[in-house]
């Protein structure tokens, strides 16, 4: 499941929070670099300079450099600080946020998005403030937060919901409707309400209306594989692909997946392997590391559920090396959860599992209890709470959260000792204790 979320997810927030909201009104530039820097070398005029300053950033991202476009950002928004633009400070603000989103730094990307609000509520710039309140929501998604998430996208429903705009509108139901059904415990009479207002205002909408329908019966879809209605979920995703055309192969691609996982969870193995291989045909013909890592894992149960788990581990394997290590990533715990399972099984099954296959399973997931524990600490709750207007619930919150935290490092501390006594190889591993029980499993053995 984590594959239909986080990829259609993430595919529609990203489509929807276009950094080209954030474009200053410029001049004609060159859009030569070099042309631009000389330039620049040349200009004494503050707000020209700042122009072309957004015009490098623009040149370096189309041409891939993305770290001298987030450098060029830096600039821009160092001198619309300085000279008192807070609207070309907070659209540089968002733009950066918006680079460090898309690299997974999400610490870095709240802390920009906050800055960004606090610029542009000094203006009174709502429709914006409503843009990056809806990024910091497709943050908490990305990192499996659904009741963050949930908090952000009320905000920004409230704020479209006061104007004629039908687009965002749907895009709010959408998010809402997402976060009710994906929690961990789900509301689905909730969302199908957002589901069915977002459908009731594709009717407005004219360009992108067939985009939209794909990614709403995309959902409902997934929200009725979650409730285990099976036949529903088949029938949403195949209206979902009648959205789509020959050269929407990424839309195609999710929904070819997502009907595999309907057809394995029923166990009909051979028709689900059908669509599985139609989505991995596709998959391989586009970038995304990320995709084929989700794609692989479904692959991976697949095997695992007709007890094959040695076909299984070689597809979690791929799964892990394609996997992002150095970023929260739900993908690769993902792979990690259920490559343990197929390691317990195969070494129940007296098959050959070494020490060390596992050794490195439990360090790259002590990895990710760390990323996610440094996302907790690192936060600065008390902007967001000053964002969405609240004063205590996301402070309380945190301070739970850090208090589970340190209670099982504790305990994880411990684990690790007598993991080490065992295994007489003095590996530190540094774990979050809410995945004890699955170190405990090695012990076992």
């Amino acid at each position: 499941m984590k594959y239909v979320f986080t990829t259609i997810v993430t595919i529609l927030l990203f489509a929807t929070c276009s950094s080209e909201v954030a474009k200053p009104s410029n001049p004609p530039l060159p859009e030569s670099i070099e042309q631009l820097k000389a330039l620049l070398a040349n200009e004494p005029n503050d707000v020209t300079k700042l122009s072309i300053y957004y015009a490098l950033y623009k040149a370096y991202n189309n041409a891939s450099d993305i770290k001298a476009a987030y450098d060029y950002l830096a600039l821009q928004r160092q001198l619309a600080i300085k000279i008192g633009d807070n609207l070309t400070a907070g659209k540089s603000c968002y733009n950066m946020g918006l680079i460090k989103k898309g690299e997974l730094d999400y610490i870095k990307a709240i802390e920009l998005y906050l800055e960004a609000i606090g610029h542009l509520e000094k203006i009174k710039d709502t429709p914006r403030i409503a843009v990056v309140l809806d990024n910091i929501g497709s943050v908490f998604v990305e990192t499996g937060n659904y009741e963050y998430a949930k908090k952000f996208y009320q905000r920004t429903a409230s704020i479209h919901n006061t104007t004629e705009d039908a687009e965002n509108q749907l895009i709010a139901n959408l998010n809402l409707g997402i976060c009710h059904f994906a929690m961990s415990k789900p509301n689905y009479d909730s969302a199908k309400l957002y589901f069915e207002s977002a459908l009731s205002l594709t009717d407005a909408l004219t360009d992108r209306k067939p985009y939209y329908l794909n990614r709403i019966y995309n959902q409902i879809g997934s929200m009725y594989y979650r409730a285990k209605h099976y036949p529903e979920a088949v029938d949403h995703y195949l209206k979902s692909l009648r959205c789509t055309g020959a050269t929407h192969g990424e839309q195609q691609a999710i929904g070819y997946a997502n009907i595999g996982e309907v057809y394995m969870e029923q166990g009909l193995y051979e028709e689900a392997g059908k669509w599985l291989n139609k989505a991995m045909t596709l998959s391989n013909e586009m970038e995304g590391s990320q995709r084929i890592a989700g794609l692989l894992n479904i692959f991976g149960r697949l095997y695992q559920q007709q007890g094959d788990h040695k076909k299984g581990v070689q597809y979690l394997e791929q799964a892990i090396e394609a996997a992002d290590k150095d970023v929260i990533n739900e993908h690769l715990q993902e792979s990690l959860r259920l490559i343990r399972q197929s390691y317990t099984a195969l070494r129940k099954a007296d098959m050959p599992v070494s020490i060390e296959q596992y050794e490195n399973i439990l360090l790259l997931d002590a990895r990710q209890d760390l990323l996610e524990e440094e996302l907790v600490d690192k936060t600065n709750y008390k902007a967001l709470q000053a964002a969405l207007g609240l004063s205590v619930e996301l402070d309380y919150e945190k301070k739970q959260k850090k208090a589970e935290t340190l209670l099982n490092s504790l305990y994880s501390y411990t684990v690790i000792t007598l993991f080490t006594l065992v295994i007489a190889a003095g590996v530190i591993l540094f774990i979050a204790g809410r995945k004890i029980y699955r170190i405990r499993q090695v012990l076992k053995w």
